[in-house]
């Protein structure tokens, strides 16, 4: 890492409507970093930016050979992005923790970002705690044959519930089964229930009477 400049910040009280539906603008802030630097308050450091001093060039060309997706935010900013590395639990959809569809689709490409996550990203690094601090991304500025590739790596809560790979399988197993049974003793239960009902509606069991 480089010498690094140290800001002393003091955090201001910020009204968190104002901020909504909008991106960020150049009037949100007062000062433009361009060199290293280290921001803390009285709590501790909480903003870190180094310039990274090895060849990022293979992470590029793995960044734009890739297939992207584009949505768009609130307020109409549109966003190319794809995601890696891991998801969470969402229950009525994937109970299970698992890799994302990339390292499917192109496990190569997903090797890489993941190996990048070691190094950092595109020539520079930026570490901060994105629950706390409120951050957003101004519009991006590019030459006509220019490009800019952004790999963001956060930890999702929900993703510190997760096991390892062996246990994860265990656990969505041990849950299928559970939901299989209790899906089976109801269906029992239901067509008990319509033969019981059917034989209220004919007046009674079926029964009868041998003679000789």
């Amino acid at each position: 890492m480089n010498s690094m400049r140290v800001i002393k910040a003091k955090k201001r009280e910020i009204d968190h409507k104002d901020y909504i539906k909008r991106s960020a603008q150049e009037s949100d802030f007062h000062e433009v970093i361009r060199e290293p630097v280290t921001i803390a308050d009285d709590e501790g450091i909480k903003v870190v930016y180094d310039k990274l001093d090895f060849d990022t060039t293979k992470y590029s060309d793995v960044f734009r050979g890739m297939k992207y997706e584009s949505n768009e935010r609130v307020g109409g900013l549109k966003t190319t992005s794809r995601i890696f590395g891991y998801s969470p639990r969402v229950v009525l959809r994937k109970d299970f923790c698992s890799a994302t569809g990339l390292s499917f689709s192109d496990p190569e490409s997903h090797a890489m970002i993941i190996e990048l996550g070691q190094k950092i990203a595109d020539n520079s690094v930026l570490f901060f705690d994105g629950q706390e601090i409120m951050h957003g991304v101004t519009p991006m500025v590019v030459a006509e044959d220019g490009y800019r590739f952004t790999a963001v790596f956060y930890s999702l809560q929900q993703m510190w519930n997760c096991l390892t790979v062996d246990e994860e399988i265990a656990r969505i197993r041990n849950i299928k089964t559970q939901r299989e049974k209790k899906r089976a003793y109801a269906d029992t239960d239901k067509k008990e229930s319509e033969v019981e009902a059917q034989k209220n509606k004919s007046g009674g069991a079926n029964s009868g009477t041998v003679e000789k």
